[in-house]
């Protein structure tokens, strides 16, 4: 994800919201991976920290983002065609 989303122009706003959404699709994932989480920025040629942030369970900002990406996902899905060897998603798959 991290890949396919940021680049060196990407303002530190927007990759700090592509690293959360990284983070939830990873704590979906991994049950060994979860909240809190420590957030922290610090921009290139800087030696102090521009923000540190924690993301706890209640973290209203991250609850929404979460809620948002899930419904994306399930959008952008459902937006691409079915491969033409399936085309019936109610019958089993063959190989």
């Amino acid at each position: 994800m991290l890949d396919r989303m940021l680049t060196y122009e990407t303002p530190m706003a927007e990759a700090l919201k592509i690293a959360l959404i990284s983070f939830s699709a990873t704590m979906r994932s991994n049950l060994a991976v979860g909240l809190p989480v420590d957030i922290a920025t610090i921009r290139s040629g800087v030696s102090d920290l521009e923000l540190i942030h924690p993301i706890e369970v209640d973290d209203e900002y991250y609850s929404e983002l979460n809620n948002r990406w899930s419904n994306a996902l399930r959008a952008a899905a459902a937006a691409i065609p079915l491969p033409q060897y399936a085309s019936q998603p109610e019958q089993e798959l063959r190989s």
